[in-house]
Parts: structure tokens; C-alpha cells; sequence
């Protein structure tokens, strides 16, 4: 029989105390702090930098903003990745694959209320802002998951105003202007509209580069295994469409979920692609982008008597990343 008795020089641990809220929390917790850990460029922090310097926003409201934001931007990829089936986020297995379908998406749910919670906060204004961009953001996803499942894809003007709807970007700038204590009513609606357009483009030109350019093997999943109806392939399914051609869209007809394409029809829709001059008509556009947003930022700066250089320079690293993307 073990004695009851502490031993000489040793303190009792005294009996374990289960503490089921913090228990909770930590459960709760766990997919979002996973994928929060994973290594992250934080393209978010900035465009908040950049946007400060013309809105001048308090110390307090300016740190909930930026908490809301990332962790939209983090709460969108749980639910994204597992929408998508994917199987990989940032070098590392999909959350879902981790923790569970069920487990992540009960986590994003949670993560909204503590989004709501900290917004309440802040003014009416910026909480409106909030649930607009919320809903203007998951409509996007919608349409984008319509398209996907039922291979339809969009014209070229329809995908663009999505991509400019549906972004992070519009929900930073209007929730940071409704907290601005300088230039509230600065009107920099059509930047940030080109900004979120010119930077979902860009990380769909990086996609499919990876795979076009030999950066990445074709057995590795990207958009074209999803299905997801980017600029690039829209372009060629239309470059197709014009001479009477059907083969691409069959290509991607041929997808099942969730393993996407096989190799050998993969490296055609890539040919197919090639040939329709698709990726240069995708970099056009992304440099066409770059140039409007320079000059638009020239131009808000002259109205609000600033010289935003962290802007500047954060365009300069999006526009590098372009570069980047497109050198075989």
C-alpha cells in the first residue's frame, strides 16, 4: 500500500483540478491556433500599414482591426481548404485532415462570434462594415462554388467584379475609414477594388506557374485540380470557344473530387493553355493592374496631402512577387 504521506523535501502536488472551461476553450481553439502557426506572409499587415497613413486611426481601434482581419483572413482558409478538399496548406496537412471536418468547421463558426464580438467594439459604422464585407465575401464563394461543382465558367468581366467584391481588402480599408480620425471621407473605393482584383489574379497566376513553368510537379494538387475558374483558364476556355474548340473544358469536365485531374490531362489543359497565349494575357493584365494603382495612389495622396511610401512599397513587393511568378 502506498503511503498518503509526502516524502522528506518533496512538495504535494495536491489532487488534479479539471478546469472544463479552459478545457473547452482550448478544444475550441485548436484548428484555428494550428493553422495560425503555420508559416504565414501576412500579406494583411501591409496593406493596414499603408492604409494607416492616410486614416491616422487610434492605438486601440487600429490593433481590433487588425486582429479582425487576420483572423477572417485565417478563419476563411479553414473553411476554404476544407470546401476545396484540399490536402495541404502552407507545406504542412490541411487542418480538417488533422483535426477533423467537423472539429474545424465547428472552430471557424466560433472564430465568427468572437470576430462579431470584437467588432461590436468598435463604432456602428465599422460593425456594418463588417457584416456587409462578410456577406459580400461569402456571395463571391458562392458563385465561385456554383461554377466549380457545375464546370460553368464565367466571362472575363463577371470573374473580375468578384474578385473585386470579394476580398479582404474592401472590409480593412472600410472598417479602418469608419475609425479614421483623419480623411474619413477620402474616396479610395476604386483602389482598393483593383487592389483585391490584381492581388487574387496574382495568387492564381502563382498557381498555375508553379505547375505551367516546371516549378512543381504535375501530381501536386493546384486550382486546375479544383476546378476553380481563374482568369488564366477563362482565357484560354474563351481563346477555344472563339475557334470552335471544346477539348479544355472537357479536360476539366473529366475532374473528380477529390483527386482533381490525372497527370496526363493536366499537362494537356497546361499545353492548351500555353498555346492560347493565356499567361502572358494573364501577366498583361497584372501589369496593367500595377500601373492604374500607382497612379491611383499618386492621386489619393495628392488629395490627402500625404506621401504614402508604405503603399508604394508595399505595390512594389506584390508587383516582385508577379516577376517572380512569371521567370521560367
Amino acid at each position: 500500500m502506498v503511503s498518503s504521506d509526502t516524502a522528506p523535501g518533496k512538495a504535494s502536488a495536491g489532487p488534479y483540478k479539471y478546469d472544463r472551461q479552459q478545457a473547452v476553450a482550448l478544444i475550441t481553439n485548436a484548428p484555428y491556433a494550428y493553422l495560425d502557426g503555420l508559416p504565414n506572409p501576412k500579406t494583411l499587415v501591409p496593406l493596414v500599414d499603408g492604409l494607416q497613413v492616410w486614416f491616422h486611426l487610434p492605438g486601440a481601434e487600429l490593433a481590433t482591426i487588425r486582429t479582425i482581419v487576420h483572423t477572417v483572413d485565417q478563419t476563411t482558409l479553414l473553411i476554404d481548404d476544407v470546401l476545396d478538399n484540399d490536402t495541404e496548406r502552407r507545406g504542412s496537412a490541411a487542418t480538417h485532415l488533422v483535426f477533423g471536418i467537423g472539429h474545424t468547421i465547428s472552430t471557424a463558426l466560433v472564430k465568427y462570434g468572437t470576430i462579431a464580438e470584437l467588432a461590436s467594439t468598435l463604432s456602428e459604422r465599422a460593425y456594418r462594415s463588417l457584416l456587409d464585407e462578410l456577406k459580400i465575401l461569402y456571395t463571391g464563394h458562392t458563385h465561385e462554388f456554383f461554377q466549380t461543382y457545375n464546370c460553368v465558367p464565367p466571362p472575363i468581366p463577371v470573374h473580375l467584379k468578384v474578385l473585386e467584391q470579394s476580398s479582404l481588402f474592401r472590409m480593412a480599408s472600410r472598417m479602418m475609414q469608419a475609425e479614421a480620425t483623419k480623411n474619413q471621407d477620402l474616396n479610395i473605393s476604386n483602389f482598393i477594388n483593383v487592389l483585391g482584383r490584381y492581388y487574387q489574379i496574382l495568387n492564381d497566376f502563382q498557381d498555375i506557374t508553379d505547375t505551367a513553368l516546371g516549378k512543381i510537379s504535375l501530381s501536386e494538387k493546384d486550382d486546375l485540380d479544383q476546378g476553380t475558374f481563374t482568369l488564366t483558364l477563362i482565357h484560354a476556355l474563351s481563346q477555344q470557344e472563339k475557334s470552335g474548340r471544346t477539348e479544355l473544358i472537357e479536360i476539366m469536365r473529366s475532374r473528380s473530387d477529390p483527386d482533381g485531374l490525372s497527370v496526363e490531362s493536366k499537362a494537356r489543359a497546361l499545353e492548351l493553355i500555353k498555346e492560347a497565349g493565356s499567361l502572358d494575357y494573364t501577366k498583361s493584365v497584372l501589369d496593367e493592374a500595377h500601373e492604374e494603382l500607382m497612379h491611383e495612389v499618386d492621386a489619393i495622396d495628392q488629395t490627402a496631402g500625404s506621401n504614402n511610401e508604405a503603399m508604394r512599397q508595399y505595390l512594389g513587393y506584390l508587383k516582385s512577387l508577379v516577376e517572380i511568378a512569371a521567370a521560367p
